[in-house]
């Protein structure tokens, strides 16, 4: 046999055959299952933001209110890293100032924000740590989306991940600092019910921690055959299926558990048309129970020329005169014609029943 017929049968297909197993290896290298070595993190902070007053409206500066929602103050962030943006997820300590917020590839951001009456609104002491490739997926990569972040009474704090949708678990900080998280692993707490089932870029996105104990999971776009969403109340044991009715165009993209009982959702729509928009509803605690549907209640909405971006991150904070404070965080997606805002609104009452 020539060396030229030698090469066409023996050394081409066994050139296509090792470069196919190099490319398996490194796929595998995302969608194997996570190993139990330590995370690698490598702290980027604190960093040099630029931090901007931004108002409700360029249009009309003197506008406060939308609906229920009287504006409190808003920046827009900026840093000079690639690392920083996308961010998806928000807590707020009980202090209402110290904040943690995590992007998409599980960078963690922590600071202390100082409100001026009006605006500016400062933001101190921050500092952003990410997990690189050693945690082997358990955050990033193709094999995690970070969606949200909820933080019990306990302190414990839960994240719900796309892709490969699971919840993951860390142990509950110091009051008021959570520094100590730069250190920590998070742990496995649950994968989902049917994972295989979900859309993998339409999970779990928003996620609450309420006072029972348990947790509220809500998806984005996984459908039941009614039009509804699935949801499910998780017991750290089981998890109880429910159904949360979207508000066409809207879906949820985060929630949490207001003083009283009642849930607070944040809702998004985006058309390449009319841009971003975003909704403001709340669920009535007794509907929240397994086996329900929840229905949302509109009290505010919020469209261009409003200031918004891709609000994806909801916190709340009862001040000491008993107001609660909401905080929403925006996701760029890493985009420059997007921006990373942190805005603040005030609750207002529900107006009452005219005779």
């Amino acid at each position: 046999m020539t060396f030229r017929r030698f090469r066409n049968f023996v050394l081409i297909p066994l050139g296509v055959l090792l470069l196919l197993a190099i490319i398996a290896w490194r796929l595998a290298i995302h969608f194997l299952p996570s190993g139990t070595g330590p995370l690698t993190y490598y702290d980027y902070g604190p960093l040099d933001l630029q931090v901007d007053p931004v108002p409700l409206s360029e249009e009309d500066r003197a506008l406060s209110t939308v609906g229920r929602l009287e504006f409190v103050c808003g920046v827009k962030v900026t840093a000079a890293h690639e690392a920083f943006g996308g961010f998806s997820g928000l807590i707020v300590a009980e202090d209402g100032a110290s904040f943690l917020a995590m992007s998409d590839r599980g960078l963690l951001w922590t600071g202390n924000l100082a409100v001026n009456t009006p605006c500016p609104l400062s933001i101190s002491h921050n500092a952003i740590k990410i997990s690189k490739a050693e945690d082997k997926g358990l955050l990033m990569g193709l094999r995690g989306d970070v969606e949200a972040l909820t933080q019990d009474e306990e302190g414990t704090i839960y994240l719900s991940i796309e892709h490969k949708h699971r919840v993951l678990m860390f142990s509950a900080p110091p009051k008021n600092d959570f520094t100590s998280l730069f250190s920590m692993k998070p742990a496995l707490l649950a994968d989902m019910p049917n994972a295989d089932l979900l859309p993998p870029n339409g999970g779990v996105e928003a996620l609450a921690s309420l006072a029972s104990g348990k947790l509220l999971l809500i998806t984005e776009d996984a459908l039941n055959e009614d039009g509804t969403l699935k949801a499910w109340i998780f017991g750290r044991e089981t998890f109880e299926p429910l159904s949360y009715k979207p508000t066409a165009p809207f879906s949820p993209t985060d929630a949490t558990q207001l003083p009283n009982g009642d849930l607070l959702v944040l809702e998004r729509h985006y058309s390449p048309i009319t841009g971003v928009a975003i909704r403001i509803c709340i669920v009535e605690e007794a509907s929240i129970k397994a086996g329900s549907t929840l229905t949302c209640h509109g009290i505010a909405e919020l469209r261009p020329p409003l200031t918004i971006d891709n609000m994806e991150g909801l916190a709340i904070h009862q001040n000491d005169a008993g107001e609660t404070i909401i905080y929403m965080v925006s996701d760029d997606n890493f985009n420059n014609l997007q921006d990373t805002l942190l805005l603040l609104f005030r609750l207002l009452p529900e107006p009452e029943e005219q005779p």
